[in-house]
């Protein structure tokens, strides 16, 4: 490795400026880094606290729970630990058997209880649950243990208001489970000075955890507690922590000790039995030093590489100063960046010419691809080369999604959302852009193509739930570039034979059904009775129940269109032979084809029958009669009453019983104004009133004057007051 040359980096002007600058950055970043910090520490400080108040309270209260029931069962044994004939004649004695009872009461009431039993010094039996026992038996095989035996348990002095707790050990029940783990158990003691009585109290360490429920203790909680002498009863980790509770304060309730890194909360116990110490990270001292040791390391590695970086100007940037006809001794680095900087453009600006036109080649060759099965085999090396990106991997599908309703407010919402899936599985990909809002895919994958689709599925559930409608096709999997030919006949075999219910699904070329659309073969005769007879009804019910046969039996989409059209012209050709005017059938016809070319770019299915039935309901009111019937008066009052609905010509032409033409040219003859231009001046009128008077928003305006967003009503509103709506409100407050 290359020495730095201290002094070579005052040789000339331009490393001198460039150590300025870096020992006046370092100061502030290091002044702000610092700031930074502590002011985020403070901010957090009561966060931290208040957490480990919550943990240490929460653990207190438990364990304190825990110990009130402990002096409850002794409070409910002190009739029988107190009287001195209860060892008298002891296996005759209704006071021993009483006593059992009362023991096998406090078990059942408490699970972590495991046996409690009454002892005498000098006397070799004792008071069990199952009744009255040997010591030797019970401390031999029933609870044995290698660190407490019958003798200790005989001559052991309680203290602590005549209370002891032992820190728990194993005890083996050798008689009644001899293959059994041995457990681990506390042996809580209680001594009755008046009657030499002892009563021992054994607890299960698991079941003493649950009932206090400390097992909730994340790894940085330590918790022990010691008894008045420094003892330590139990621990919940084997590190050792030790407190010398004695130096403290005996009236105390709860201190805490810092030590280096570390945080000691001690709690006196209600009970006065204990110390409760519960140990945590002291997080404002580990992040200060760590934050500190960090801020410092990387000041010194960047000031290392920044003086590298200077003292390599005299070695690497030489010939970069000749090539740039400047002197390296007296020059700044500016004049060498506005060189590269000129430099850079050209090469930027050549970059995106490339890029570009290595798109253009993409396109180009995936557009061959697609439309001739040969062109891969003749042109396999330029094939691969220009899609090196996916023939890493061995297996590829084809995917298709066709946007028919975007959102404005998130336009490349669902192609990034697409895109960021197979890049966040590394799932190599081409991508396309076709005509019509359509995206085409070609994936290089691994293993299961189900399974890519089943995690697929909840993005493209993820894209619908943001008022997106995007149909997905999916190809047959295929294993060389040679088969997109036959990948892209999948894709538009599923485009061309998608079922009239398959809009929310992902439709794969294995999944196309191709099923016949439905028309009942007397359907001309039939539909021509109930209109001659202008039966609205009839005619409804038998149009609906053919759509319905073909709804359930999700007829390919493309036969379906076929389906309407030969409806469309057996309803005109019957309409043509009754008495309406041709002018009339025609301005139906027209209406209802514009509907049908827009199904494959909507896939409204529900939209088209219901335009179907309004166009049969429209056939059987139109004649002449009924277009006399138009008043001024009514038409006035009928717009007047529904300016703030979804109003539009075709609709208020069905309400007055003609046909949108004729409406519109009575209208432009009476009123001297097109409809649609009169609806605007009079939603507008109502708007500026809203505008004026109230506090509504512009969205809740325009939804209350009939626009269907914000954004129609603005540009409608503008073009007749020549003002936005927020600047009317504004200049008119």
């Amino acid at each position: 490795m290359k020495k730095i040359n201290f002094k070579s980096l005052f040789e000339n002007k331009t490393r001198v400026t460039l150590i300025k600058k870096f020992i006046i950055a370092v100061i502030l970043i290091f002044s702000f880094s610092l700031l930074a910090f502590f002011a985020m520490m403070f901010s957090l400080r009561d966060t931290i606290n208040s957490r480990n108040d919550i943990i240490i309270n929460t653990t207190v209260n438990s364990l304190n729970n825990i110990y009130k029931k402990i002096d409850n069962i002794y409070k409910s044994l002190e009739l029988y630990s107190g009287n001195d004939n209860l060892f008298t004649d002891i296996m005759a004695n209704q006071l021993a058997v009483e006593s059992v009872g009362e023991i096998n009461k406090s078990i059942n009431e408490n699970s972590f209880v495991e046996e409690i039993i009454f002892l005498k010094k000098g006397n070799e039996a004792v008071i069990t649950s199952q009744g009255i026992d040997s010591k030797d038996n019970f401390f031999e095989k029933k609870y044995y243990s290698e660190t407490y035996n019958k003798t200790f348990f005989d001559n052991i002095i309680t203290d602590y208001l005549n209370v002891k707790i032992l820190a728990p050990t194993t005890y083996k029940n050798v008689l009644n489970y001899p293959t059994e783990d041995p457990k681990s158990m506390f042996a809580v003691i209680k001594t009755y000075e008046e009657t030499g009585v002892k009563i021992i109290m054994f607890i299960s360490e698991t079941e003493f955890i649950k009932a206090t429920d400390i097992n909730y203790l994340t790894d940085d909680v330590r918790i022990q507690i010691y008894d008045y002498n420094d003892s330590m009863v139990y621990s919940n980790n084997e590190d050792e922590m030790y407190i010398n509770t004695g130096n403290i304060s005996k009236d105390f309730k709860s201190t805490e000790i810092f030590r280096g890194l570390s945080r000691y909360y001690i709690i006196k116990s209600s009970y006065n039995y204990f110390y409760f110490v519960v140990k945590t990270v002291n997080y404002e001292a580990v992040a200060s030093m760590y934050a500190i040791i960090i801020i410092m390391a990387g000041l010194l590695y960047s000031l290392y590489k920044f003086l590298k970086s200077v003292d390599n100007v005299s070695y690497d940037f030489i010939e970069i100063y000749k090539e740039a006809d400047i002197d390296v001794n007296d020059s700044y680095i500016n004049d060498v960046i506005g060189k590269i900087k000129s430099y850079k453009y050209i090469i930027n600006e050549n970059s995106d010419k490339l890029k570009v036109m290595s798109e253009e080649i993409k396109n180009s060759i995936f557009i061959k691809l697609i439309n001739s099965s040969s062109f891969y085999s003749r042109h396999k090396k330029t094939v691969d080369v220009v899609f090196s990106d996916i023939t890493i991997k061995e297996k590829y599908f084809m995917l298709s999604c066709e946007t028919i309703k975007s959102n404005n407010k998130l336009l490349k919402y669902g192609y990034d959302t697409i895109t960021a899936f197979f890049t966040k599985m590394k799932y190599p990909y081409i991508h396309i852009e076709e005509k019509n809002n359509k995206d085409l895919f070609v994936i290089g994958f691994d293993g299961s193509i189900s399974d890519i689709m089943n995690q697929f599925n909840n993005i493209i559930s993820d894209i619908r739930e943001n008022d997106i409608d995007i149909l997905v096709c999916l190809s047959d999997e295929f294993n060389s570039l040679t088969d997109i030919y036959n990948a892209y006949r999948d894709i538009k075999i599923c485009r061309d034979y998608r079922g009239i219910n398959d809009k929310l699904s992902v439709l794969s070329i294995k999944n196309i059904k191709n099923k016949s659309a439905y028309l009942p073969v007397n359907f001309k005769e039939e539909l021509s009775g109930r209109i001659i007879d202008k039966n609205r009804s009839l005619v409804k019910e038998y149009i609906s129940e053919i759509f319905e046969i073909n709804v359930e039996n999700n007829v390919p989409l493309c036969k379906f269109e076929f389906l309407l059209r030969q409806m469309l012209n057996t309803v005109i050709e019957i309409l043509s032979n009754s008495k309406k005017e041709k002018i009339d059938v025609y301005e139906l016809e027209q209406m209802f084809l514009t509907v049908i070319e827009g199904l494959r770019d909507n896939f409204d299915v529900n939209g088209i029958i219901n335009s179907f039935a309004n166009m049969l309901h429209m056939g059987i009111i139109i004649d002449d009669t009924k277009k006399s019937t138009l008043n001024r008066t009514d038409i006035l009052k009928y717009i007047n009453s529904h300016y703030m609905e979804d109003l539009y010509l075709t609709k208020i032409a069905t309400e007055f019983n003609t046909t949108p033409k004729y409406f519109s040219n009575y209208f432009k003859r009476e009123f001297l104004i097109g409809f649609n231009e009169y609806l605007t001046q009079l939603r507008i009128s109502h708007a500026k009133e809203l505008l004026i008077k109230t506090e509504l928003s512009l969205s809740e305006i325009s939804e209350k004057v009939g626009y269907l967003n914000q954004a129609t009503f603005a540009i409608a509103f503008k073009k007749i007051m020549k003002v936005p709506p927020g600047k009317y409100r504004e200049l008119n407050k």
